[in-house]
C-alpha cells in the first residue's frame, strides 16, 4: 500500500512473508546483496557509525536525465537493533 499527498508526503508499507532476521541479513552481507541487488562490492559494518558501502556496476542502459545507473552507494550507520532494523545516514 502506498499513498501520497499534495505536500509531498509519501508512506509505503510492505508485507514481507520472513522472519525480521532474516530480512536483516539481506542487508548487511555482500553475498545477499549480489544476489537481491546485483552489487559488485560491498562493506557493511553494521555497528554505530559503521560503513555502509555498497557499488553497482555502470549500465549500459542511459537515463535521459541520470545517465548511465549504477556507481556507489555511500553512508554510515547510526543506529542497530541487531536482527531488527538499522538507520544509515550521511548518504
Amino acid at each position: 500500500m502506498s499513498s501520497s499527498d499534495p505536500a509531498g508526503h509519501f508512506e509505503q508499507r510492505l508485507f514481507i512473508a520472513a522472519k525480521p532476521a532474516d530480512v536483516f541479513a539481506c542487508f548487511g552481507g555482500h553475498a545477499a546483496l549480489q544476489v537481491w541487488w546485483q552489487v559488485t562490492h560491498a562493506v557493511v559494518t553494521p555497528v554505530p557509525f559503521g560503513v555502509y558501502e555498497i557499488e553497482w556496476a555502470p549500465t549500459s542502459y542511459r537515463d535521459d536525465l541520470l545517465g548511465p545507473l549504477g556507481g556507489v552507494f555511500r553512508g554510515t550507520v547510526v543506529d542497530v537493533r541487531p536482527g531488527q532494523q538499522f538507520l544509515v545516514a550521511d548518504c
